[in-house]
């Protein structure tokens, strides 16, 4: 979950119940492009229901925040997009620490606070989007505010929805607290389960899958996302 700005409160949101209304379709390969290129900035991102939901400053350039470096953006593509840091850091010849790093000051530099290893889905998506390796290919948009405090919502339908045919209901329920960000212990305590149960339970879901982590989960998810099955 990302800290909001001093000028954003999720109390000032349009109203999530009506999203199907008033919004317009934007691509999220432009999405991509603008929060890699400093001109947009992530200020929330939380899931409501089926859908997954990412805030912004729409006037980060004006407070010169910078662009991705080349090296940084070919890191964080290669994270959203691979099964784990380890593989990028042998492929790119670097260390694991580096890639690390870099991957840190990525997500800080667009407006994320958590580690990588908690992103959001929405942006996973977004990456699979910008290569074309995703069904989802636009999200419903809507700005509000003006002048300097300008903000914007957009929202998706939540990627790991096509995973619930492939998972019993409880490994499916498992998977989407794992999407959401939740670590291990969290969804034990959110489910009132032992850290143990859950941790076999994440297990059978990865196996299932053919997956190894939870960004291989996220980026699976992405790719095997069809519009057709669940609208939009």
């Amino acid at each position: 979950m990302t800290q909001p700005a001093l000028a954003y409160s999720r109390s000032e949101l349009p109203p999530v119940s009506a999203d199907r209304g008033g919004y317009t379709p934007v691509a999220l390969a432009a999405i991509w492009d603008n929060l890699v290129s400093g001109r947009w900035s992530v200020v929330d991102s939380f899931s409501v229901g089926d859908r997954s939901y990412l805030a912004f400053d729409l006037r980060a350039h004006e407070s010169g925040r910078p662009r991705l470096t080349e090296r940084q953006l070919e890191i964080l593509e290669r994270t959203l997009s691979a099964p784990c840091q380890k593989v990028v850091a042998i492929e790119l010849g670097r260390t694991a620490s580096t890639v690390a790093w870099s991957l840190a000051q990525s997500l800080k530099a667009m407006g994320f606070s958590c580690q990588a290893s908690r992103v959001p889905s929405f942006l996973v998506a977004a990456i699979h989007a910008h290569h074309g390796t995703t069904d989802l290919v636009d999200a419903r948009f809507r700005g509000w505010g003006e002048g300097s405090m300008a903000f914007g919502i957009a929202s998706i339908p939540r990627p790991d929805l096509c995973l619930a045919p492939l998972l019993t209901s409880t490994e499916y329920a498992v998977a989407r607290l794992l999407a959401d960000g939740n670590s291990r212990s969290e969804i034990a305590a959110l489910r009132n389960a032992s850290t143990r149960t859950v941790a076999n339970q994440v297990s059978a879901v990865f196996r299932k899958l053919s997956v190894s982590g939870r960004l291989e989960l996220l980026a699976h998810a992405a790719r095997t996302f069809r519009r057709a099955a669940y609208g939009d």
